[in-house]
This record gives C-alpha cells, structure tokens and sequence, in this order.
C-alpha cells in the first residue's frame, strides 16, 4: 500500500470516527446490494 493511501484511510477514519455506526451501516448495505447483485452468478 502507498503512504500517501494510507495516509488519505488514515485521516477519513479519524474524521469519521464519531459517526462510525453510521458509516458501518452505509458499507453493509453496499456489501448487501454487491451480494445480491453478484448472488445468482453463484446459484
């Protein structure tokens, strides 16, 4: 992984870290519709 990436998670974390709940929530429905959309690939 490159420093600067890094340091670009590093610095979205700590900006996001007093609304982490919610981003969690956000990326599992991400994860979700990823799944679903990818799902009958795998059936």
């Amino acid at each position: 992984m490159q420093p600067g990436k890094s340091g670009v998670v590093s610095l979205y974390f700590s900006n996001c870290s007093e609304s982490i709940d919610t981003h969690y929530v956000h990326i599992s429905k991400v994860i979700e519709q990823l799944w679903n959309y990818c799902s009958p690939k795998f059936a």
